[in-house]
């Protein structure tokens, strides 16, 4: 793989305040973003970026009856989302860096004659006075998981979601993405594509939201390891390195 450029690069480590406060300038500056289109209150907007030429795509909306913190669980509950991602292959967590990031795997299909994709990504995360909620992912280097002929290997630069509790107690919800298929598809249809299928994260949000508290009531409700560090595990249970406090020997 080629080496990515930006400030995240593709050696995984534990996100630091540089670079949670790039996601931020990110999501809440608008320079160099030039509008799309706004409609049923989704404003799309896109940003050339300089180390690629696939553009940073923004997506803006507002929940006015979705908590931040359930759209928080929902985007993290790996269990919840086997339910509603119809183009997942294969999903899980490869390991844990300590007790708010890990390294996960994640195919995807794509329609015929497309290649299928797969990822592989650092996800970092974190909660602000319980009034700010970030994730956001990146493409690393594993040893554990190469590419393999059965997959195109996909980069995310910078991939995640920033949501703020709103005084009606809703979410204004920001969700960016700068990431490259590769493969053969020509770079102006993945930023057109890009721009087109990003607001459809807003539709698949109000719909598995509304769905979401109901049937966590039924499926492990305790089960929360991005709030509760404890009840992260790695693939086969390993124990926690000393050398790594929170995280897992096999990272």
């Amino acid at each position: 793989m080629a080496e990515q450029k930006g400030l995240l690069g593709l050696e995984a480590h534990p996100a630091t305040e540089e670079e949670f406060a790039y996601f931020l300038k990110l999501a809440d500056s608008d320079d160099g973003y030039v509008e799309l289109y706004v409609k049923d209150g989704i404003q799309v907007m896109s940003k050339p970026m300089e180390n690629s030429p696939i553009k940073m795509i923004k997506v803006r909306y507002e929940f006015k009856d979705l908590a931040p913190e359930l759209i928080y669980d929902v985007l993290h509950d790996p269990l919840y989302r086997r339910t509603w991602d119809e183009h997942m292959i294969e999903g899980f967590e490869i390991c844990t860096l300590d007790a708010t990031n890990d390294i996960g795997y994640y195919s995807v299909k794509l329609p015929f004659p497309l290649k299928n994709r797969d990822f592989v990504n650092q996800r970092s995360w974190r909660v602000t006075d319980d009034k700010e909620f970030i994730i956001f992912n990146h493409t690393v280097n594993h040893k554990d998981h190469p590419e393999t002929s059965r997959y195109i290997r996909s980069i995310s630069h910078i991939t995640g979601y920033l949501l703020r509790r709103l005084d009606s107690g809703g979410t204004a919800f920001t969700y960016i993405t700068q990431s490259d298929p590769k493969g053969w598809l020509p770079t102006w249809f993945i930023n057109k594509a890009g721009s087109h299928l990003a607001p459809r994260v807003i539709q698949n949000i109000d719909k598995v939201g509304r769905n979401y508290a109901e049937w966590k009531a039924q499926n492990h409700p305790d089960f929360k390891p991005w709030l509760k560090p404890d009840q992260m595990t790695s693939p086969k249970g390993k124990e926690h390195s000393a050398e790594k406090p929170g995280g897992y020997k096999n990272c």
